[in-house]
C-alpha cells in the first residue's frame, strides 16, 4: 500500500490543512484573493466531513482544506483520507486549526 499521509516536508506531497468552523474566517483572511475567491466559490465553511480541493498556478491540485471536528478528531482524520484522489499529502500544522494537530501522531499510524 503506497503511503498518503507523509510526515516529511516532501516537495510532491499535497498539504493537508485542518480547519475548524470557528478558524476558517481567520485562514481565509490570510490566503491569496485567488485561494480566497475559489474556496468561496465552492461553499466550504469547514463543516466537519467536507473538504475543498485547491488547484496550484497549472490546475493540478495544490492544497486541500477540510473540516475538523475537534469532537470527533479520528473520524475528521478517516473522513479525509476517503474522499481524496489518489496521491501523497502531509499536514500542514503551520497553517492549521491549533486543535488538530495533537492528533497527527494517531493518525499517521
Amino acid at each position: 500500500m503506497a503511503e498518503w499521509f507523509v510526515e516529511k516536508t516532501d516537495a510532491d506531497a499535497i498539504p493537508l490543512v485542518a480547519l475548524t468552523v470557528e478558524d476558517v474566517d481567520g485562514w481565509l483572511s490570510a490566503q491569496s484573493a485567488a485561494v480566497t475567491a475559489w474556496v468561496a466559490g465552492s461553499g466550504f465553511k469547514a463543516k466537519p466531513a467536507t473538504h475543498c480541493l485547491i488547484p496550484d498556478d497549472q490546475g493540478k491540485p495544490g492544497s486541500v482544506v477540510f473540516g475538523f471536528d475537534p469532537g470527533q478528531p479520528l473520524w475528521s482524520w478517516a473522513g479525509i483520507r476517503a474522499s481524496l484522489p489518489q496521491g501523497t499529502y502531509r499536514f500542514d500544522a503551520a497553517t492549521s486549526s491549533p486543535q488538530c494537530q495533537k492528533d497527527t501522531e494517531t493518525v499517521a499510524l
